[in-house]
């Protein structure tokens, strides 16, 4: 989402910041920078701008937001850790393989 697209990224953080007017302590229970992001959407800035003033994506915001809202609502989900493309995830100098 960009920061010309208005009404539909307005309506979803709405729809996440509002659980998060009804914990007052929420900010102070996450890591500060964190919580800075999440305080600053409480304020009413909007994703465009909190990603510009922390150098992350929109897209991390998003998620950041989502994560959090959940958290609030007491629907946690685990994460899941994924590699990334050409990562190696065997074991020992030869990515598990026999030298054969």
């Amino acid at each position: 989402m960009t920061q010309g697209e208005g009404a539909p990224s307005s309506r979803r953080m709405q729809a996440l910041v509002e659980p998060l007017r009804g914990m007052p302590g929420i900010v102070e229970q996450l890591p500060a920078e964190e919580g800075a992001m999440i305080q600053a959407a409480l304020d009413g800035r909007s994703v465009y701008e909190i990603a510009q003033q922390n150098g992350i994506s929109e897209a991390a915001v998003w998620d950041l937001l989502q994560r959090v809202t959940q958290l609030a609502l007491g629907r946690t989900q685990p994460r899941t850790e994924v590699g990334g493309l050409g990562s190696d995830t065997d074991p020992g100098v030869q990515g598990g393989y026999d030298a054969t």
